[in-house]
Order: structure tokens, then C-alpha cells, then sequence
């Protein structure tokens, strides 16, 4: 999706918070989308968020 596209980018470029805006955009557009829920894994862990970050990562082998 481009919203998850557009954070990638961000991402990229070093600037986790908004790429994490973007993430969780995307993942609010589609729950089941667990590229979203990576990368917003990903932008907690760099942000020092890191039981966030377990947290997020978890979510997707929940829904299975």
C-alpha cells in the first residue's frame, strides 16, 4: 500500500517517528497486513520503545 510504502522511505531516511505514523496508518487500513505491524516493530525497537516493540511483534502470531 502506499501508506506502508511511504513509511518505508521514511524509515530509510532515519526518521522513525514519522514513519511509524505512517505504519500505523497502514496497519489501521488493513489489520491483516503484517508488513505494517513489522515496521511498526521495527520503528519502536529504534525508538527505544522496546517492550512496544515485543509487543507489536507478537500481535501477528496472535491472529493466526
Amino acid at each position: 500500500t502506499k501508506l506502508l510504502n511511504d513509511g518505508i522511505e521514511l524509515y530509510s531516511m532515519g526518521q522513525n517517528k514519522e514513519a511509524l505514523g505512517k505504519f500505523k496508518d497502514a496497519a489501521t487500513k488493513d489489520p491483516s497486513n503484517w508488513k505494517a505491524m513489522f515496521y511498526i516493530s521495527l520503528a519502536n525497537y529504534d525508538l527505544n520503545f522496546y517492550s512496544l516493540s515485543l509487543s507489536v511483534c507478537s500481535l501477528p502470531i496472535m491472529m493466526k
